[in-house]
């Protein structure tokens, strides 16, 4: 993989990867909020030294003393935190933790120039690190007495009671965002990796090319919504809405009815924007189109006159098509919505009454019917037979090369003529594409 490839598939799959690291930057966050904080107390411990006779009269009996006091102040640093005083500890305050285990929290270290020595201890309150930190002092001073015996001169003092000197989030909020951060972009990058192997969907023109030997006849780019038929497309739609619209009307013209069929193998694919866009051009360019809505078990909101009377009124008799054929808002467009739903649209839509309203329809008109998926229903196989050809649309990223393949096969075997495949929702960011106007042959079938 390159590395266009690799911006491409992050910009297409922007979404996961955003998600990715939302959900491990949160989780980092709420695991250093929850982790416990550690305190750290520090005593102050004087060393001692007693004087024979009366200190007050003997300069040199107090020089002495300094002089020992501060060869000693070295010596006993080790002993507050050797694993017997750890020991003293643990038993004097009865703590559940080993000698080994509180030890590793105790740290000592004498002050330049002084006979003292600070004794810091960590623990998970301010409260018990203050107490063990002064109990350390304690129990040291008796560990000396031990082991220089009780006619020893030097003596363990404590010279202040602990104070807290910090409190430390364990780990740090910036080091777990950071690790959130990390990990976040690595599993995002394997989760967008996973979901592009196990992705069957067709992601380009290229694709589309290789799953079936029908003419590829628009390459349509994602667009927000159907409100842009009524603001008027951005260019590189509407130029790719010309080419197809050349491609359609070359390949229309290989038949002899004015009927084309919009379908897709599955719902949610954008047969109704297609069809919608395709009329729309149609009519701009001089032509007289009308838009049928030929979906009666679920009209399209593409014509939004939803419960208004329609094709299904037609067909059955309730309603004339003078009535029912409304102006569209370009020049040349007219639309005939599917009317109110009924119970049997199969049969409406194979009645020869059907056949008659084509028709009537095309005697004058390029009819584009938008139908339902060919592979839920069979409304779209019996439209197919009735019209001059058919359009299959794709949905880059929804659509699998086996569903487009096994639609148009099922549209041929009812008596239907492919036209070729219309591929939309096409990223920008695509890679290379060959020109669409170029491959524009006449439909063959489709290999079983």
């Amino acid at each position: 993989m390159t590395l266009e490839d690799l911006l491409h598939l992050t910009r297409r799959r922007i979404g996961s990867l955003v998600l990715a690291l939302v959900v491990c930057v949160l989780a980092s966050m709420l695991f250093a909020f929850v982790s416990p904080s550690t305190y750290t107390a520090t005593s102050q411990a004087y060393l001692r030294v007693k004087v024979a006779g009366d200190p007050a009269q003997s300069t040199l009996s107090q020089y002495n003393a300094a002089q020992l006091a501060a060869m000693k102040a070295d010596a006993v640093v080790p002993v507050f935190t050797s694993a017997a005083v750890a020991q003293r500890v643990v038993d004097s305050l009865k703590l559940d933790e080993t000698a080994e285990e509180f030890a590793s929290s105790v740290s000592a270290t004498r002050v330049p120039e002084t006979v003292s020595v600070q004794v810091s201890v960590t623990a998970s309150s301010s409260h018990r690190a203050q107490v063990l930190a002064d109990e350390v002092v304690r129990q040291a001073s008796v560990e000396i007495k031990d082991l220089e015996g009780e006619d020893s001169p030097v003596e363990i003092v404590l010279l202040s009671s602990a104070e807290l000197v910090s409190a430390t989030r364990s780990p740090a909020l910036v080091t777990c965002v950071a690790v959130g951060l990390l990990a976040g972009l690595v599993l995002g990058y394997v989760w967008i990796l996973v979901q592009e192997l196990l992705d069957k969907s067709l992601k380009g023109p290229e694709e589309v090319r290789e799953a079936l030997s029908v003419p590829l006849l628009g390459a349509l780019p994602r667009v927000p919504s159907l409100r842009w038929l009524s603001r008027g497309a951005e260019l590189k739609m509407e130029e790719q809405l010309r080419v197809a619209r050349t491609n359609v009307l070359h390949a229309l013209s290989q038949g002899g009815r004015r009927v084309m069929v919009v379908t897709s193998a599955g719902p949610q694919e954008g047969t109704s924007v297609t069809a919608a866009s395709l009329a729309r051009v149609l009519a701009l360019s001089g032509h007289r189109v009308v838009l049928v809505g030929g979906d009666l078990r679920a009209p399209s909101s593409t014509t939004e006159l939803q419960g208004s009377p329609g094709l299904a009124d037609v067909l059955t008799g309730s309603a004339y098509l003078g009535e029912v054929l409304i102006k569209g808002a370009v020049e040349g467009l007219e639309l005939l919505p599917a009317g109110r739903m009924p119970a049997n649209p199969s049969e409406l839509l194979g009645a020869p009454m059907m056949r008659d309203l084509l028709r009537e329809l095309a005697a004058d008109r390029l009819v584009i019917i938008d139908a339902p998926p060919v592979l839920r229903f069979t409304d779209g196989v019996v439209l197919a037979a009735r019209a001059g050809g058919v359009i299959l649309v794709a949905r880059a990223g929804r659509t699998s090369a086996e569903d487009l393949h096994e639609a148009a096969l099922a549209i041929e075997q009812g008596g239907g003529r492919m036209l070729g495949v219309v591929l939309n929702n096409v990223s920008e960011l695509g890679g290379k594409r060959k020109s669409l106007r170029s491959g524009v042959v006449s439909a063959e079938s489709v290999p079983v």
